[in-house]
């Protein structure tokens, strides 16, 4: 008996929701004029602060992680980072309503929506509209539509990393 792996198990569930998601998409895609995500989206990754420096952790803004990332809302997070964590790293500041997800590891896929500016670590993809071109809802269910697809191809590739 094999043993299912978690991205194997992620993507047996939600069949519902992906069934729905597919009705809508394909009606979409079919009708409305189709777009590259870089024409419509900025996207970046964050950064970490060095660990070994503590002045860095516990301040004022919120440092997102791909645990933190479940596919909705993300309305809390586990850690923050100050003004010094942010300056002496790669981190950086996204905006409300940008549209998170997890670029590897055990969480490869998951997608967020920030309820609050916010950084990020290295793992976690920041995809923010741009110029209201696209509602950070819309392009979050699209993302949600899209993940059982980037899914497969990691699994078929042997990667846990993945492409946007």
């Amino acid at each position: 008996m094999s043993t299912l792996t978690a991205a194997e198990k992620r993507l047996q569930k939600d069949v519902r929701l992906v069934a729905a998601l597919r009705l809508v998409f394909k009606q979409l895609m079919e009708t409305a004029p189709t777009m590259s995500l870089d024409q419509v989206a900025d996207t970046t990754s964050g950064g970490t602060p060095s660990r070994s420096v503590l002045e860095y952790f516990g301040g004022d803004i919120p440092w997102v992680k791909s645990g933190d990332l479940t596919d909705s809302q993300i309305t809390e997070v586990e850690e923050s980072i100050t003004e010094q964590g942010l300056n002496n790293s790669s981190a950086k500041i996204f905006p409300s309503g940008s549209v998170v997800i997890a670029l590897y590891g055990a969480t490869v896929g998951k997608t967020g929506i920030l309820t609050f500016p916010a950084a990020s670590n290295q793992a976690v993809c920041s995809v923010t509209p741009k110029n209201n071109q696209l509602r950070s809802d819309y392009l979050f269910w699209f993302l949600r539509y899209k993940q059982g697809y980037r899914m497969k191809l990691a699994l078929e590739m042997h990667d846990t990393v993945l492409g946007i």
